[in-house]
């Protein structure tokens, strides 16, 4: 008969300690603190960007239509499709930006990540504590359900959340602000014909 299968020189057929079980979660809810600090981040930034991307196409779009109805030729000879094509960029852009919800889903995130830090501290006062073993056992099942209460209260981290936490790098934000150049290239033809205009 094979020996039982052994990982750190324990037998796989042992079950951790009640001490080890402390250290594990106590590392694994810091992780998922740091974890969901990042998701945070992410999701507030995406609240931010997504609503000034908002504000500047519709104020964009407001003033070229301004712009064509004082001259038709400002936009070239299409330029009353282009005004339409906006409108309704516009209008999908706000339905998608609504749906996303990325500012009540940050909220969540942020009460998530709060909520896992203390318990994370929780666990760390329980590792260092001098409670008899039934007590621990006690107080550790009652950390843990709140620990997995915490997770359950908002959407999972991604993993390029965790990618970024382990690296300590911010997200990558550049290529969000290529949609800002729509509303900017709109107000080109509007300010090269305001500055063309006698004084």
């Amino acid at each position: 008969m094979t020996s039982p299968a052994k990982f750190d020189g324990e037998q796989a057929d042992v079950p951790p300690s009640t001490e080890s079980l402390v250290r594990i979660l106590e590392e694994r809810s810091y992780v998922t603190y740091k974890d969901r600090l990042f998701a945070y981040n992410r999701l507030e930034w995406w609240d931010l960007a997504t609503n000034i991307l908002l504000v500047a196409l519709s104020t964009s779009t407001t003033i070229a239509s301004i712009g064509l109805l004082v001259d038709d030729r400002m936009y070239g000879a299409n330029g009353d499709a282009l005004m339409v094509s906006l409108a309704i960029l516009s209008l999908v852009a706000s339905m998608l930006v609504a749906n996303s919800k990325y500012g009540a889903r940050a909220k969540q995130m942020e009460s998530s990540y709060k909520q896992i830090q203390c318990i994370s501290m929780k666990f760390e006062r329980l590792r260092h504590s001098s409670l008899s073993v039934p007590d621990l056992e006690r107080a550790l099942d009652s950390v843990q359900s709140e620990y997995f209460g915490a997770l359950e209260s908002s959407e999972n981290h991604l993993h390029v959340d965790h990618k970024r936490m382990l690296k300590k790098q911010e997200h990558v934000r550049g290529a969000a602000y290529t949609f800002f150049l729509v509303p900017a290239l709109l107000l080109i033809p509007f300010v090269l014909w305001l500055f063309e205009q006698p004084v």
